[in-house]
């Protein structure tokens, strides 16, 4: 239902430097929390066509393998999950 873009610290910079939107899902496979998250909360029929009706990006940050790149961002937002 989400049309959601690979998450990078440059799409996101182009997409803030264009005036855009953007909604980041942090996700893994093996968090239980954040595929719960995504099935009940976010991948959703008035999710979906909020982010239609708001024009906003979607990015998908899979942490599923390591990633410097999505760990930096985690960090950047005190966030450890």
């Amino acid at each position: 239902r989400i049309p959601w873009q690979p998450f990078t610290e440059a799409k996101l910079a182009q997409l803030r430097s264009e005036g855009k939107t953007v909604m980041i899902d942090f996700t893994a496979d093996w968090c239980l929390t954040c595929k719960l998250n995504l099935a009940t909360a976010i991948e959703t029929e008035n999710v979906a066509l909020l982010i239609k009706e708001n024009k906003v990006v979607p990015l998908l940050a899979d942490w599923t393998d390591p990633s410097d790149e999505i760990k930096n961002k985690l960090a950047e937002l005190r966030s450890a999950s």
